[in-house]
């Protein structure tokens, strides 16, 4: 034992411990400090030391899928808290030239006046935006998705897909797709894209050249008119995702047998094999200006009719919804009720 420090003042040292430790348990607002969600003010920081925020969402009356404004809206009154909201409806005189203004294709859109860089939480969040003179542009891949309202409507039900296929996003998405459009029993043209670039001369992919190996594969698949074209791809992504499930260190090489979806569908393999290594750069070219003609950034990309763009996932319901909501008319959205 230390020299000084005797067995009774251990004693009360002891009790005095455990007398702070109980307060502590049972006092948790004196000595604990509250966490605040992710994005939101510091404690200190109390929400009228937060200027005020102009933000003009840009939306259109005429949109019928992807129109929903109320996530991305959260989000920025959470990150800036003092915000005030206007909405201008691109259809309208005033709305198409402050679209102008921004270059704005595709709403919603969330542009903002010089008053966001006096905001305390500029410094963080404007990474996200893009100054146009003195306002500000959100771009995040919370606003890719949209209505495409300069463009004009597709004259039958239509579908554009771009993928990759070794990316297992594009993989899932394609057959959540495939499955939703059985739905609709043929009524929906749809077509498969592939995002490729075209850089010095030569061709390039997300998962490198047996990607695009791949990518030939499926279009030749595509180009030979075959009624089961789509099975056989929906079967060829199948097996790449068994691959990746499988932690395969070589998915090309774990999917390379491709013959048991072309010919098991009833596709020509000859046929098939001799499109592949004849025109594979032909339909490469195709696709990287499809890709660069539609603004392709990321994958999956989904264009519906010509004016309606999902960038990413949705689940198989959230699909369906999307697609009645542009085409109500469709026999695969009616719901038929029988009498018992």
């Amino acid at each position: 034992m230390f020299k000084g420090f005797s067995k009774d003042a251990a004693y009360y040292a002891l009790i005095g411990f455990f007398l702070i430790a109980t307060i502590y348990l049972l006092s948790p607002a004196l000595f604990r400090q509250v966490s605040l969600p992710t994005g939101g003010p510091s404690v200190i920081s109390a929400s009228n030391n937060f200027s005020a925020v102009n933000l003009t969402i840009l939306y259109s009356s005429k949109c019928k899928a992807f129109c929903d404004t109320n996530r991305v809206e959260a989000a920025l009154k959470s990150s800036l808290v003092n915000v005030k909201v206007e909405r201008v409806d691109v259809e309208t005189t005033a709305g198409k030239a402050l679209a102008n203004q921004f270059n704005v294709t595709l709403v919603p859109a969330y542009t903002f006046d010089s008053s966001v860089a006096n905001n305390p939480a500029f410094p963080r969040f404007g990474t996200g935006l893009i100054k146009i003179g003195t306002n500000y542009l959100l771009v995040t891949s919370e606003t890719t998705s949209g209505y495409l309202f300069q463009n004009h409507p597709s004259a039958t039900p239509e579908i554009t897909q771009f993928v990759a296929s070794f990316n297992v996003k594009s993989l899932v998405f394609q057959n959540t797709t495939f499955e939703t459009l059985k739905r609709f029993n043929n009524s929906i043209n749809f077509t498969i894209h592939y995002a490729v670039r075209k850089v010095n001369g030569s061709f390039e992919s997300i998962s490198g050249y047996s990607e695009l190996s791949e990518d030939a594969l499926q279009l030749c698949a595509v180009q030979s008119g075959s009624p089961n074209a789509l099975n056989a791809i929906a079967c060829r992504s199948r097996a790449i995702m068994e691959c990746y499930a499988a932690n395969s260190p070589a998915v090309a090489f774990c999917a390379q047998f491709w013959k048991e979806c072309i010919g098991g569908w009833g596709m020509d393999e000859n046929a098939t094999e001799q499109c592949v290594r004849t025109t594979n750069q032909t339909l490469l070219s195709k696709e990287a200006n499809a890709t660069l003609d539609n603004k392709i950034t990321n994958i999956p990309t989904t264009i519906i009719g010509n004016q309606y763009r999902l960038v990413g996932q949705v689940n198989a319901f959230e699909l369906f919804s999307s697609i009645c909501a542009i085409y109500p008319r469709l026999s695969g959205c009616s719901i038929r009720i029988s009498n018992s």
